[in-house]
């Protein structure tokens, strides 16, 4: 179950993001990786998935996840900001693929 919630909202990330899956599971540092990353783990922790299994998810460190996730509302930005309508996106896309 846990994968195919990743695999959900991987895909809904990568839409809303016009970022593939590939470069936001990397280790890539450019910002608007960083961005995609972050909003996939949001939402996989908003779902209930701990930080370890994000981080076995992904094949990156548990400190890799904690550092995206501890500052993602300050990230976020403001309304109408491109974090914030990539989450609106994200949302909607999820709302709507439920099985």
């Amino acid at each position: 179950m846990k994968t195919y919630i990743f695999t959900q909202i991987l895909d809904a990330v990568e839409k809303a993001t016009e970022i593939p899956r590939e470069r936001i599971l990397s280790r890539e540092k450019q910002p608007e990786v960083v961005e995609a990353r972050a909003l996939l783990f949001h939402f996989l922790l908003k779902k209930g998935i701990r930080q370890a299994e994000i981080a076995r998810l992904t094949h990156l460190s548990r400190q890799c996840v904690s550092a995206h996730t501890c500052d993602f509302d300050t990230r976020k930005g403001k309304d109408g900001s491109v974090m914030d309508l990539c989450c609106q996106d994200i949302i909607t896309t999820l709302s709507t693929s439920r099985p």
